[in-house]
C-alpha cells in the first residue's frame, strides 16, 4: 500500500508517493529529481530522528501524510544546515543589499552628508 509523504524545508513542501518498503536512499533520489539537490547532500529527519539511507521507511514507522524534514549539507563535509520549516504565511526575508564597488575594484565609499550654504 502506497503512502503520500510531505517533505519540508523552509517554505518548500514536496509531496511524494512512496511504499513502506522503499529505502530512504530511494526517496532522496526521487526528491533530487524534483528539487535539484543531489541525494548525497540531503539529510531527512522524521520526529527528530535522522533517517538512514539503506533502511526502509517502515523501519521508522513512517505512515501516510508523514511530515519529513529536509536539511542540506553546507559543504563537502557532514555539516548540515539546521532544520527549518518556515510557515507558509511568514513574510519573505529581505535580501541583503549588495556592496557597491568602485570602477577600480575597491569598495565604493558613500559621500558624507554635507550641509550646503546658500
Amino acid at each position: 500500500m502506497s503512502h503520500c509523504i510531505r517533505i519540508r524545508r523552509k517554505k518548500l513542501e514536496v509531496f511524494l508517493l512512496v511504499n513502506p518498503t522503499d529505502t530512504v536512499r530511494s526517496v532522496k533520489v526521487q526528491l533530487a529529481a524534483i528539487i535539484q539537490i543531489p541525494a548525497g547532500r540531503q539529510r531527512l529527519l522524521y520526529q527528530n530522528v535522522v533517517l538512514i539511507d539503506n533502511r526502509a521507511l517502515e523501519e521508522f514507522a513512517i505512515e501516510d501524510d508523514a511530515e519529513i524534514i529536509l536539511t542540506v549539507a553546507k559543504g563537502d563535509d557532514d555539516d548540515f544546515e539546521a532544520p527549518d520549516i518556515t510557515p507558509f504565511d511568514a513574510p519573505d526575508e529581505p535580501e541583503e543589499p549588495e556592496e557597491e564597488e568602485a570602477a577600480d575594484g575597491e569598495e565604493a565609499v558613500e559621500p558624507a552628508d554635507q550641509e550646503v550654504e546658500p
